[in-house]
C-alpha cells in the first residue's frame, strides 16, 4: 500500500517559528506518512498529487486576502483540504465575533466602522467610557496592523483612519488582564476538546504572538465561573384581607305597567249577496227507437243421446243439535250408505269396421288445400252409430273416473262432421 502523502501548507519566511510545522512532520512519519511544507502562493507543487492538504502556518494571508481565499478554493478542487474552504473564509475574518454576539455568545464590546463612514474616534471613547481601547482591521493576524490608544491624547482619530485604508475596523475597549495573564486557547478537533494553551506576552508589551516576544505553555482548560443567580427577595407578605360588610339587599323590583284596555272586537262583515242559480238546461231529446232485431237464426235439432247414468243418491242431510244440547249427548250421525259399485271395466264397443278411402284426384276437388285424401263410399248409418257409442263410452268413462276426457274421440272427428254434413237434415241418429 502506498504512503499517503501530505502537504502542509505555509508561507515564505518565518522559518525559526516554524517550530510546529517540524514537529507535525515527525509525527505523520513516525505513523507511515510522507508529509513535506509548501508555500500556498509559491510554485503550483501539483496539489492533486497529494491526499491532503493541511492549512499551518500561512501568516501572510492578510497582505493578499482576495487571492488567499481563491487558493483556497483551488487547493479543494484537486485535494482534500482542511479545514473546508468555506470555514476557512469565515474563521479568517473578525466580523464572526459579530455574529456571535447576535446569537447570544459573550464577547468583547465591539464598535464596528466600515470604510467611508465619518467617525469621530475620540467622541466614540468618551460616549462608550474607554479610557484605552485597541483599534485594529477585521481581516488581521498576529497583531500585526493593531493599534493601542488612550482617550483624550488624540491618537484614536489617526489610528482608526490607517486601519480603514486595510478593511472594516473594530474598536474594543482595552483587557488589563492581557498584560498579566495572556490568553488561554482551546483547541477542538471533531467538535471534541483536545488540550489548552497558555499564551503569555513578553514583559513590557500585551501581545502574545511569537513575532513579538510571547510564550506559550500547556494548560489545563478550566471553565471560568459562572456570575451566581441573584437572589430574588422574598415576596412582602401581604395582611389579610378584612371581611367585606355584607351587601345591602337590592331594592324589590317595580311594579309592572298596567296592561292596556283591551280592544272591541273587530266589526262582523256584511253577508256577501246570494248568487242567482244557475238556469235548468233542457233534456236532451229521446234518440229513435232502434230497427227490430235480425230474425233469429233457425235452431238445429240436438242429436240424440244416450240416457245418462241414474244418480247417485245423495247422503241424508244430518239431523240439527239443539244449542242446550251438551256436545257429549248429541245422537250419532246416521250411517250413510256406501255408493253402489261401479263394474271395474265396461264392455267394450264393438271394433270400427276398416274402411279403405278411395284417394281421389286435386282436380276432382280443387278446394281441398292440405293435400289429404277425401273419404268416399262411407256407410252413413254404419259410421254414425259406431261414432255415438264410442261418446256414451267417453262420458260414463267420464262419470266414474272424475277426469276431463274428450266428448267425441280424436280418431271419430272427421268421420263425424263428414257423416253430419252429408246425411239429410231430417235424420234422426
Amino acid at each position: 500500500m502506498p504512503r499517503p502523502r501530505i502537504a502542509i501548507a505555509t508561507c515564505a519566511g518565518y522559518d525559526d517559528l516554524k517550530v510546529d510545522d517540524r514537529l507535525l512532520r515527525e509525527a505523520f512519519a513516525e505513523r507511515g506518512a510522507e508529509a513535506r511544507s509548501v508555500v500556498w502562493d509559491g510554485p503550483d507543487p501539483g496539489w492533486e498529487s497529494f491526499d491532503l492538504c493541511l492549512v499551518r502556518s500561512t501568516w501572510d494571508y492578510h497582505d493578499a486576502y482576495p487571492e488567499f481565499l481563491e487558493w483556497t478554493r483551488a487547493a479543494a478542487a484537486a485535494t482534500a483540504l482542511r479545514n473546508p474552504a468555506e470555514l476557512i473564509a469565515w474563521n479568517s475574518e473578525k466580523t464572526y465575533l459579530r455574529e456571535l454576539s447576535d446569537a447570544g455568545v459573550p464577547t468583547v464590546p465591539t464598535e464596528w466602522v466600515r470604510p467611508g463612514a465619518a467617525v469621530d474616534a475620540e467622541a466614540l471613547l468618551a460616549e462608550r467610557g474607554w479610557r484605552e481601547a485597541v483599534i485594529k482591521p477585521t481581516v488581521d493576524l498576529g497583531a500585526k496592523n493593531l493599534r493601542r490608544v488612550q482617550a483624550g491624547r488624540g491618537e484614536a482619530q489617526p489610528a482608526l483612519e490607517a486601519v480603514l485604508q486595510r478593511s472594516e475596523a473594530m474598536l474594543q475597549p482595552f483587557l488589563p488582564s492581557l498584560e498579566a495573564e495572556g490568553e488561554l486557547s482551546l483547541i477542538y478537533i471533531d467538535g471534541r476538546l483536545s488540550h489548552a494553551v497558555r499564551k503569555r506576552p513578553a514583559s513590557g508589551d500585551f501581545r502574545v504572538q511569537s513575532i513579538w516576544g510571547g510564550t506559550m505553555a500547556p494548560a489545563e482548560p478550566v471553565a471560568p465561573p459562572r456570575p451566581a443567580a441573584p437572589v430574588v427577595p422574598a415576596a412582602p407578605v401581604v395582611p389579610a384581607r378584612p371581611v367585606d360588610p355584607p351587601l345591602p339587599a337590592p331594592p324589590p323590583p317595580p311594579p309592572p305597567p298596567p296592561r292596556p284596555a283591551i280592544a272591541p272586537p273587530a266589526p262582523v262583515a256584511p253577508a256577501a249577496p246570494s248568487v242567482p242559480a244557475p238556469p235548468v238546461v233542457p233534456a236532451l231529446p229521446v234518440a229513435p227507437a232502434l230497427p227490430p232485431a235480425a230474425p233469429a237464426l233457425p235452431v238445429v235439432p240436438a242429436l240424440a243421446l244416450l240416457p245418462a247414468p241414474p244418480p247417485v243418491p245423495s247422503a241424508p242431510a244430518l239431523p240439527v243439535v239443539p244449542p242446550s244440547m251438551p256436545a257429549s249427548e248429541s245422537p250419532p250421525a246416521p250411517v250413510v250408505p256406501a255408493a253402489p259399485e261401479v263394474p271395474a271395466a265396461l264392455p267394450s264397443a264393438a271394433p270400427l269396421p276398416v274402411y279403405a278411402p278411395a284417394p281421389l284426384s286435386d282436380a276432382a276437388h280443387p278446394g281441398n288445400t292440405s293435400r289429404q285424401p277425401i273419404a268416399a263410399n262411407v256407410s252413413k248409418p254404419d259410421l254414425f252409430g259406431a261414432a255415438m257409442s264410442r261418446i256414451t263410452v267417453a262420458k260414463r268413462a267420464k262419470a266414474r273416473t272424475g277426469t276431463k276426457a274428450s266428448t267425441v274421440p280424436s280418431d271419430l272427428r272427421s268421420a263425424r262432421i263428414i257423416t253430419l254434413a252429408r246425411r239429410p237434415s231430417t235424420a234422426r241418429g
